[in-house]
C-alpha cells in the first residue's frame, strides 16, 4: 500500500499487519517519475509528499512541455543533470525514498509505479516534452539521458538499501 502516509504518519497500520500475518510481505507504493501539486504539509520536513516536491523543485527536476507547463504524463525529469554530468534528481529521489520510506524498518519491498526507461511513447499531438529545456539538443539525446537516469535511480536504490529490499516496477 501507499508508502505516504503509512511510512510518516501511520506505522501502527504496518505493526497491526505484521501481527495478523507474520508472513505478509508489505511492499511501498511509490510513483516512480510523477510528483503531485498540492498544499505542503504542515510538518513539511516529516511529510513525504512534500518532501519529494521540495526535493524536485530546489533541484530545478521538473519536466516541461513545450508550452511552458508541466509534463502531464511524466513531471519529475529524471535526465536531470547538474553540471558535473551526476543525475541529481535520479539521485536524490533515491536518497529520499531510502530516508523516508526504506529507514523506517516496516517495508519489505518499494513497489514504484509509472517507472519506465523510455517516456517518448507518452507525447502526443496535444503535448511533447520540451528537449531543450531540459537541457537537451533533441529527443534523442533526451531519450539516451532518460534511460541513464531511471538506470541511476535503481542502481542507487538498490545499492543504497541493501540486498533484501526487493524492488519491483512496472510501467504504465
Amino acid at each position: 500500500f501507499s508508502a505516504s502516509p503509512t511510512s510518516e504518519y501511520r506505522p501502527d497500520v504496518a505493526y497491526a499487519l505484521r501481527a495478523a500475518r507474520p508472513d505478509i510481505r508489505l511492499y511501498a507504493y511509490v510513483i516512480g517519475q510523477h510528483v503531485w501539486d498540492g498544499p505542503s504539509a504542515p510538518d513539511s520536513l516529516v511529510d513525504y509528499i512534500t518532501r519529494y516536491r521540495r526535493l524536485v523543485r530546489d533541484l530545478d527536476g521538473y519536466l516541461y512541455n513545450r508550452t511552458g507547463g508541466r509534463y502531464s504524463p511524466a513531471n519529475v525529469n529524471l535526465a536531470k543533470r547538474d553540471g558535473s554530468g551526476r543525475f541529481v534528481v535520479a539521485e536524490g529521489i533515491a536518497d529520499l525514498r531510502r530516508d523516508a520510506i526504506v529507514n523506517t524498518g516496516l517495508w519489505d519491498g518499494l513497489f514504484l509505479d509509472q517507472f519506465c526507461d523510455g517516456i517518448q511513447w507518452t507525447q502526443s499531438a496535444a503535448e511533447s516534452i520540451d528537449f531543450a529545456r531540459s537541457g537537451y539538443a533533441d529527443a534523442a539525446a533526451f531519450d539516451a539521458a532518460w534511460l541513464a537516469g531511471t538506470d541511476t535511480l535503481a542502481n542507487r536504490l538498490r545499492r543504497i538499501t541493501g540486498s533484501t529490499l526487493r524492488l519491483e516496477a512496472i510501467a504504465d
